[in-house]
């Protein structure tokens, strides 16, 4: 299975230069959770993620207004081809402990992403299970429980 079988293709994506509270209006618009970052020539430059502008932005209480992207996202960026298998994603994934690989055209240019969401709908229980504990999302898949708990805060006997 080739990373164009499984990369969701209409990718939201922002440019280096744009303002972070822009770049938030995106993902809160598309609902995503990362944007690539492309340069003029459409090839990823870096990404930016939910995470990026809570540490750097909400937690050190900056103005998004005067951040530029390029000031909080991460660079390099790791990328596979649509003509790579899947499973090269998944290793890129787990080697760099991350839940999104922007996907290249045959120029280089962003064509697609492929997040832990693509994964999990489209490859096997136990692939999935392994790749989320490589990446360190819920440890171990062990079967949830939900448990209801009182607004009292005292949380019933299993």
């Amino acid at each position: 299975m080739t990373c164009a079988e499984i990369m969701t293709q209409q990718v939201a994506f922002c440019a280096p230069d744009d303002r972070v509270d822009l770049a938030a209006v995106i993902m809160r618009d598309r609902n995503v959770g990362a944007l690539p970052v492309v340069g003029r020539d459409n090839r990823p430059v870096g990404i930016l993620t939910d995470r990026d502008l809570a540490i750097h932005i909400c937690a050190n209480a900056q103005d998004s207004f005067y951040k530029r992207v390029r000031e909080i996202m991460h660079s390099p960026v790791v990328c596979c081809h649509e003509t790579d298998d899947v499973l090269l994603a998944v290793n890129a994934m787990t080697e760099h402990h991350i839940r999104r690989v922007p996907i290249l055209g045959k120029e280089g240019t962003l064509v697609g992403i492929i997040t832990a969401d693509d994964l999990t709908r489209a490859l096997n229980p136990e692939a999935v299970q392994t790749l989320l504990a490589s990446l360190s999302v819920i440890g171990t898949l062990e079967p949830i429980r939900l448990v209801h708990t009182p607004r009292s805060g005292v949380v019933p006997e299993p």
